[in-house]
């Protein structure tokens, strides 16, 4: 009698992260370790008892634990990839030799066959070299975190969603929502990549990034694929721009003292306080002429 081979035998450790944080679940040997929220699990494969794949009305992918263990209740995981939540079903599936496993997402349509008839065929004309598909330079990229420098927020790609957390503004949407897409430099090390959406009262937050390849990986990511977004590409070594309209008229001028300010401080704190107001007064501040912001050259 020959042993049924394993599907994926070959995976002895590995982290499945649920989306937006709803959990997560860890392979490791014969044993699983879970957390949902603030409730942690762990048991081996043979205390499964029941294993479920299922979608959710949202569209994402559900996958469910409940184990033997007395007053334990089903654990829940979310997945944007179906790819993702299929093999970690399967897996548990292939090892939890106990557990009822049931998969209730929807077959897949069967290709219809031909129909026979006796009209003659037309011939077609086949091109011998036919265009292939671009291929892509970021597909191996399903699942990834892209951090802005000094808290200005993060991007994360996550299967066919997207999400662009900057401060408290937290926006999700898949790629084909996407309706802008900037990439933008305002200094040496400075760049930023700005995304829109088509959701009502969405504006573009724009995500600053420290580094060249980074910030252009992310801006290339993202256009290959949100197809129906218009994008622009800002970064020009000889040109500088405004790194929020991406405008090129620009003036540049001493940032001065404020007087007004510089009179309250004496008041309050003495002369030492006009001193200190001139501190910075010689440095440059460039200001754009088009949409009226300011800001330092270089930071």
């Amino acid at each position: 009698m020959t042993q049924k081979l394993l599907k994926y035998a070959h995976i002895t450790t590995k982290k499945y992260k649920g989306a937006w944080g709803t959990g997560e679940v860890t392979v490791a040997g014969n044993c699983i370790y879970g957390k949902v929220w603030l409730v942690k699990y762990s048991c081996r494969f043979a205390d499964l008892t029941e294993i479920q794949l299922n979608m959710t009305k949202y569209g994402r992918f559900e996958v469910s634990i409940l184990t033997n263990k007395p007053g334990d209740i089903p654990h829940y995981i979310h997945f944007h990839n179906k790819e993702t939540a299929l093999e970690l079903y399967e897996l548990l599936a292939e090892r939890a030799i106990n557990a009822v496993c049931t998969n209730y997402l929807p077959n897949e349509p069967e290709p219809s066959t031909p129909v026979q008839c006796d009209s003659p065929i037309e011939e077609t004309l086949v091109e011998e070299n036919p265009v292939a598909p671009r291929p892509l330079k970021y597909a191996h990229i399903t699942t990834k975190e892209y951090k802005g420098v000094r808290g200005t927020g993060k991007f994360t790609v996550d299967g066919d969603f997207f999400c662009k957390r900057i401060w408290f503004f937290k926006t999700t949407a898949k790629f084909g929502d996407l309706t802008e897409i900037k990439i933008g430099q305002y200094g040496p090390n400075s760049f930023i990549v700005s995304v829109l959406t088509n959701q009502p009262h969405d504006t573009p937050h724009p995500l600053h990034l420290n580094d060249k390849e980074t910030a252009t990986e992310l801006y290339s990511l993202l256009t290959e694929r949100a197809k129906n977004a218009v994008h622009y590409n800002f970064i020009d070594e000889n040109e500088v721009r405004c790194y929020k309209c991406g405008s090129t008229n620009l003036s540049a001028s001493k940032k001065g003292i404020d007087f007004v300010t510089a009179a309250i401080s004496h008041i309050i704190f003495g002369r030492v306080a006009i001193l200190a107001s001139t501190y910075d007064s010689n440095n440059t501040v460039v200001r754009c002429l088009k949409c009226g912001n300011k800001y330092e050259p270089g930071k």
